[in-house]
């Protein structure tokens, strides 16, 4: 058995050993507003149990009260719980001026679920929100959740996990590509996914930018030209993933369980002719970032890694993946396959770290279908585009 196979292994033993902890965040009350004036803030919340975090999907026109009604199951390992283990909740409004805000965050212990007198093993909890103003901690608002332990499974009960796939629409975008590339007007499209255990897999392992690189050190490099550059990509990705409706386009979120549904939301993008390719990054908040990319100027302006990365000089991993639907292997099998490789100059993962972004991909997406990790070099990458017709 290989190394990598051999961590598989363990990782999915992990999650048999571990029990489903249900976290539902109900509402919010009192939340603190940057400017209450503006009436169309997105508010969403991300929480985080152990390295894995997950966000909800955002909420428009949300005011100092509002109903979340979200829930994911987290895989909570009894060996290693205490008294002191915690859910983080982290709430955020959006708004085309002030950009990303955190609105505050809290803290909710699980000892209330381990307690004798707790038959039910749930309890409702109001988590108390800060934010530092001048740097003292001051009241942001409260938020009502639920925790659950769900009953015991087995490795094969206990389900992947569940998130959304959050497409944002940008219609400033679309118009440009429509213009300069001169394809029909629609919305440029963005998707973002989180993941679990990417700090597990990568033990904290990520990618730097490529020094090497001339287009990654005219991003990352020194001097003011640069440090304007990634002020513009910082801006350019707060268009591209904002989901703020009215002036940047319009979002939808769509729940992915399973290799199968990720595969048929990737497979809404194709052309009946030809397969597409998406650039991607594994960034530091567990996000999967990634858009459609081909040889058209301004797609593949806009889908640099960079750019989903938000200009930050560190990746757990980037890349490029598309669907195999048109190859041997899926004529002989009938089976599409995720292809997924290193082809990213700004980063350039090393090839000897694929198999762990394809362990990460199956402990996220299961293994019902094939997930096959090539290196930019290989000839059957080569082989595998040209079967697919890719852009």
């Amino acid at each position: 058995m290989s190394t990598h196979q051999q961590k598989f292994t363990e990782n999915r033993q992990e999650l048999a050993n571990c029990v489903p902890l249900q976290v539902k965040v109900i509402r919010g009350r009192n939340l603190h507003k940057h400017n209450p004036l503006l009436p169309d803030i997105v508010t969403y919340a991300t929480l985080k149990c152990g390295h894995n975090v997950s966000t909800s999907p955002p909420l428009h026109r949300s005011g100092s009260d509002c109903e979340f009604n979200w829930s994911v199951l987290f895989p909570l390992s009894m060996a290693q719980t205490n008294p002191e283990m915690s859910v983080e909740i982290r709430v955020y409004d959006m708004d085309p001026i002030l950009n990303q805000i955190k609105v505050g965050h809290g803290f909710c212990h699980l000892s209330a679920l381990f307690c004798t007198e707790n038959e039910s093993n749930a309890c409702h909890k109001l988590v108390k929100l800060t934010r530092q103003s001048v740097g003292i901690p001051t009241s942001a608002g409260e938020v009502e959740i639920e925790l659950r332990l769900e009953a015991v499974r087995s490795l094969d009960g206990f389900p992947v996990p569940s998130n959304y796939c959050i497409t944002n629409h940008n219609i400033g975008n679309g118009l440009i590509e429509s213009i300069v590339d001169g394809v029909s007007l629609h919305t440029f499209q963005t998707r973002q996914v989180n993941l679990w255990m990417v700090d597990d897999v990568f033990n904290g392992d990520m990618c730097e930018w490529n020094k090497t690189y001339e287009a990654a050190i005219k991003i990352y490099g020194e001097g003011t030209q640069a440090s304007a550059v990634r002020k513009a990509i910082r801006w350019q990705h707060f268009m591209l993933y904002s989901h703020y409706k009215k002036k940047h386009g319009s979002f939808e979120a769509k729940l992915i369980c399973g290799i199968e549904s990720f595969i048929d939301t990737l497979l809404d993008s194709n052309p009946l002719d030809r397969s597409v390719r998406f650039t991607y990054v594994v960034c530091d908040d567990s996000t999967l970032r990634f858009s459609v990319t081909n040889k058209r100027i301004v797609q593949d302006t806009l889908s640099k890694h960079a750019l989903h990365a938000n200009a930050e000089r560190k990746v757990y991993f980037a890349g490029e993946f598309f669907v195999d639907t048109r190859s041997k292997r899926f004529r002989d099998s009938q089976k599409p396959a995720l292809i997924v490789d290193n082809n990213s100059g700004t980063f350039a993962p090393p090839k000897e770290k694929l198999p762990l972004m394809k362990l990460l991909l199956k402990l996220n997406f299961g293994d019902e279908l094939p997930i096959i990790a090539l290196d930019q070099n290989d000839p059957l990458l080569k082989e595998y585009s040209e079967a697919n017709r890719i852009e």
